[in-house]
């Protein structure tokens, strides 16, 4: 019997999970987590064949366990994640059940899993649920109107006909972003924008 252990600090998320599997495949044995040290005193009494572990989870520090196959738990997918061969696999939140299944069959059979744009519906690769939603910096409401005609490479005049407002307005506007974002320049500005889900 294989046994898998489901560490995720979210109460629903987690026990969805392990009563979807159980009933999925009998022959697995599931046991879930809240926290990492919980996790990690069940490794150590008996390691589990496969370690799914939440992305943030209280006390993990991105460490991997080294006696276990470990994937990882994330809200949505990134680029980030595709690259790490720290993992044997990653579970994006938006996977259907079957592939969450089938990517830990995958894992168990000694291969790794790291999901395809085919196994995400369409209609989710689109939305900004896949990516870190934008990060605001403490920006008003009109600096992050401004913000995102920065990030698509508007010049000052082209802002200011937009948002109906006077081109120096835009510029105080501009140079407040700047300031919030600790950039040198506009364009400077739109690069860390679009690196926190802007654009």
């Amino acid at each position: 019997m294989k046994s898998i252990a489901i560490a995720d600090s979210h109460i629903l998320c987690r026990e969805a999970l392990c009563d979807f599997i159980r009933h999925a495949e009998k022959s697995y044995e599931i046991q879930g987590f809240s926290d990492f040290s919980s996790l990690t005193h069940h490794v150590q009494m008996k390691a589990p064949d496969l370690v799914l572990i939440e992305e943030g989870l209280s006390g993990f520090d991105g460490n991997i366990i080294k006696s276990c196959t470990v994937a990882l738990i994330v809200p949505w997918l990134e680029e980030k994640h595709l690259s790490d061969v720290s993992y044997h696999g990653v579970f994006p939140k938006t996977l259907s059940s079957k592939n969450i299944l089938s990517g830990i069959q995958e894992i168990l059979a000694g291969r790794t899993f790291f999901p395809s744009s085919s196994q995400i519906p369409l209609s989710r690769m689109h939305e900004k649920a896949l990516y870190k939603p934008a990060y605001d910096f403490g920006l008003t409401a009109r600096e992050k109107e401004v913000l995102e005609y920065l990030v698509k490479g508007q010049a000052n005049k082209e802002i200011a006909r937009a948002l109906n407002l006077q081109v120096v307005t835009v510029k105080l506007h501009v140079r407040g972003i700047c300031r919030k974002l600790k950039a040198a320049n506009r364009t400077q500005a739109a690069l860390i924008a679009k690196g926190n889900g802007w654009g």
